[in-house]
């Protein structure tokens, strides 16, 4: 039986698929048009809760005022997001928890909400739904940070004031720039700071007039018929006949500390006083005096005459005479701890006297005990009269400079006797390294000149570390006495207050650049400061400052001030910072790096730092590192794994003190960043650049921070840097 034919059953149920056909249409148009919709608000949630995360520091108006701001430069279903003020909430975010507290004092994160209502759908009112709402937030919160300022206290920090080369190249340097006086400008800080009177002060020649202006100076002053062997001379000061070289200088040095030194420069510190400071002074003039060779040689003994005769049947010249045995040397066996310095072996005799009463007199007077001030001034009175008398003395007729001594002109003598190595023309002086230009010039026309000048730099090239009096190998050891004024460890440190960021501190003497550093970072502690606001010490930024300089039993990387959110602590230890002296290599970049990394690191492993925070390394440094403890094998199996483009940012292999900060920046990328900053004329601003991109903050150029060199504007470059660099970056944290 054939079916019934089903004519007009096709029309009806394509009617059907059709009205399927469009509500899955409209279903996934409308679907995606609301879900575009929400994606476009939840951007805008994000760049405005962000923004206004960036502006907690400035207070909460202007974080809500920001967020508000930035919303609106996006768009939703082609309009404009409009945030009213009750969709902008500051609170805290709790690291831990990762919960959002409304109602916290000291907001550190910005909750957005974006909204869309009453939206109408394309497709929707065909399957009865005409519109659509949307709500999208965003939380963004200010992460912190464990900051380490690692500060270079090398020799070179002192540069920019140091009197006897860099003043004039400074005042030259920057002329053109509208800072012809800049050099002067520091130099007079300087001065005022250490109590020096009006820069640069009077310079006199050793000798003060006694004897002619020149090289020989001190060799006519000690020769047998010199000025100090006038009669009138007290006896601790008079050179005999008969005196020793060592004994000499003892003396000429005691009657230039007492009767030039003292006059020339009042007040000065340590007191210029030969009982007294002797040893400390002495080495001021050895820095000061050039050494001279005065003397002829003696001519070299007659050749023997040649035996004669031979055979047996000859004869030959008999030897000659031995000659007489000394007289024996009189016993002073009390002189060997009553004496300071090595005399023993010339010990000198008075005209009248046995050798013993010539010492016991002239050791009485050599060590009296400081007498009442009108006492001492009379006699000062007396010995200048007897020293102006003493002017007319010369040499005699055909003497060759500096002689006779001891009788003769034939001695060859190397004046002064067993004096320093430590010269105003070394000590870096001047840092033709870092500053090529400079020429050496100036400072040997200072030598033999004594004033303010001149021991302003030796103040400088000793730094806050060395006592002058002892050797290089011991100097720098923090428990002897003697450090030099200029120091802190000095008794006669000075210290002089000033207003930084509104805040009022005592510091040492204004040595540059190392004073705009001190001066510099206090700023950037203050911006953290502000930038923090009054947050929780907990999730505020935590800061730390290490310090380097050179490497040896007395130095190496310190932590000055440990890690935490006591930023005015900080800033008084930053306010004490000084520089070391000119002596040896003491830019021990290598090893400081490495302590700040570790001190940085979380308890966990050992360090101070938390281990949701941050990690920040800020180095601060004008010159270049000359000293390491990084092995070379290191270093060259790290470069071995390196792409080419990071491998070429190295120097050559074996230049471990240069490389060796680089890997450690480049191997530290995933921990932290590292900011390398050169300050001052002398910095090695190609080698920080290269740091900055091994460790990703150099900028789009592929340059580091720096300042310009000129010290005027040290403190406030290093303000805007450290603002830039230390800005809080807030992330999205929901």
């Amino acid at each position: 039986m054939r079916p019934a034919p089903r004519r007009g059953v096709i029309l009806p149920l394509a009617a059907v698929l059709l009205v399927l056909v469009f509500a899955f249409l409209a279903f996934s148009i409308d679907v995606g048009y609301v879900a575009m919709t929400k994606g476009e608000l939840q951007n805008a949630a994000d760049a405005a809760a962000l923004a206004g995360a960036a502006e907690l520091s400035d207070g909460p108006a202007a974080a809500v005022r920001e967020a508000q701001s930035i919303a609106a430069e996006n768009e939703a279903n082609r309009a404009a997001v409009e945030v009213p003020e009750a969709d902008v909430t500051l609170g805290f975010w709790d690291i831990e928890a990762r919960t959002f507290d409304a109602a916290a004092i000291a907001p550190n994160a910005v909750k957005v909400i974006t909204r869309r209502n009453d939206q109408g759908l394309l497709f929707g009112p065909v399957i009865g739904t005409e519109t659509f709402n949307s709500r999208t937030e965003a939380i963004a919160a200010v992460h912190p940070r464990d900051i380490c300022f690692v500060v270079d206290l090398s020799g070179s920090m002192n540069d920019d004031t140091e009197v006897a080369w860099a003043t004039d190249l400074l005042n030259d340097t920057f002329r053109a720039a509208g800072y012809p006086s800049i050099g002067t400008e520091l130099a007079e800080d300087l001065f005022e700071d250490l109590g020096f009177g009006e820069y640069p002060g009077r310079l006199e020649h050793v000798g003060g007039g006694l004897v002619p202006a020149n090289r020989y100076a001190y060799a006519n002053l000690t020769k047998d018929d010199g000025p100090l062997a006038n009669a009138a001379v007290p006896l601790r000061y008079r050179i005999l006949p008969t005196d020793g070289e060592a004994l000499r200088k003892l003396k000429c040095y005691s009657a230039l500390i007492d009767y030039q030194l003292r006059p020339l420069m009042p007040g000065v510190t340590p007191p210029a006083d030969s009982l007294l400071h002797y040893a400390y002074w002495e080495k001021y003039l050895d820095y000061m005096l050039e050494g001279v060779r005065v003397g002829t040689p003696p001519p070299p003994p007659p050749p023997r005459p040649p035996s004669t005769g031979g055979g047996g049947g000859g004869t030959s010249t008999p030897p000659p005479p031995s000659p007489p045995p000394p007289p024996p040397r009189p016993t002073v066996g009390w002189l060997e701890e009553a004496f300071p310095h090595d005399l023993l072996n010339e010990r000198p005799t008075i005209a009248g006297s046995s050798p013993v009463e010539s010492l016991k007199a002239y050791v009485a007077a050599r060590f009296a005990p400081p007498r009442a001030a009108a006492e001492r001034l009379a006699g000062l009175d007396s010995t200048r009269a007897a020293l102006a008398l003493a002017r007319t003395a010369a040499a005699g007729p055909g003497d060759p400079p500096g002689t006779p001594r001891q009788g003769s002109t034939m001695q060859s003598e190397w004046l002064p006797p067993s004096q320093d190595g430590d010269r105003i023309t070394g000590m870096n002086n001047p840092n033709s390294w870092t500053f090529p230009g400079a020429s050496s010039g100036p400072v040997r026309a200072l030598r033999n000149k004594l004033g303010f000048l001149t021991y302003a730099q030796f103040l400088q090239d000793f730094g806050r570390d060395r006592s002058p009096a002892f050797g290089n190998h011991e100097n720098a050891n923090p428990a002897l006495f003697g450090k030099v004024p200029l120091s802190l460890a000095s008794p006669y440190a000075r210290l002089h207050r000033e207003t930084v960021a509104g805040r009022e501190f005592s510091f040492p003497p204004r040595t540059q650049p190392m004073h705009a550093l001190r001066r510099g970072l206090i700023a950037g502690l203050d911006a953290v400061d502000e930038l923090n606001g009054s947050g929780r010490a907990e999730v505020a930024d935590w800061v730390s400052v290490v310090t380097f300089d050179g490497l040896g039993p007395y130095h190496t990387p310190e932590v000055a001030f440990e890690l935490s959110a006591d930023y005015a602590g900080a800033m008084e230890a930053v306010s004490k910072l000084q520089a070391v002296g000119d002596v040896g290599a003491t830019t021990a970049l290598d090893p400081a790096v490495l302590l700040a990394q570790a001190h940085l690191a979380p308890v966990s492993e050992g360090g101070r730092g938390r281990w949701f925070a941050r990690k920040v390394i800020v180095i601060v440094s004008d010159g270049i590192p000359n000293a390491w403890t990084t092995e070379e094998s290191e270093v060259a199996a790290y470069r071995a794994t390196l792409p080419a483009e990071d491998e070429a940012e190295f120097d050559l292999p074996g230049a471990t003190w240069l490389n060796a900060p680089l890997m450690h920046a480049h191997s530290w990328r995933s921990e932290g960043q590292t900011i390398p900053i050169g300050m001052g004329l002398g910095a090695d601003h190609d080698y920080a650049d290269r740091m900055a991109r091994m460790a990703r903050t150099a900028d789009a150029a592929g340059s580091s921070a720096r300042t310009s060199g000129n010290p005027a504007m040290y403190e406030e470059e290093l303000r805007r840097i450290f603002e830039d660099y230390l800005r809080p970056r807030p992330t999205l944290v929901k």
